[in-house]
């Protein structure tokens, strides 16, 4: 982590990032459970585009489904 550099973030905020200790609670066993680690974004027009991850369970589980999630500025 950068030297004096203090990451932003929320309560139940998504776009927090998911600790790599931590087990997501966000999801369900059917659509996969959400994990915000390094994400593609991109920014246009006021709003962000993120690619967010889905597993079956834990990170290193299979994957279950990508999802662009918009959020406006």
């Amino acid at each position: 982590m950068k030297e004096g550099f203090e990451p932003w973030t929320s309560q139940d905020n998504l776009l927090n990032w998911t600790d790599s200790s931590t087990q997501s609670t966000v999801g369900n066993d059917e659509d996969g459970y959400r994990y915000f680690r390094g994400a593609q974004m991109h920014y246009l027009n006021e709003e962000l585009w993120v690619i967010v991850t889905y597993f079956a369970k834990e990170y290193t589980s299979p994957l279950k489904r990508l999802v662009i999630e918009v959020y406006k500025r």
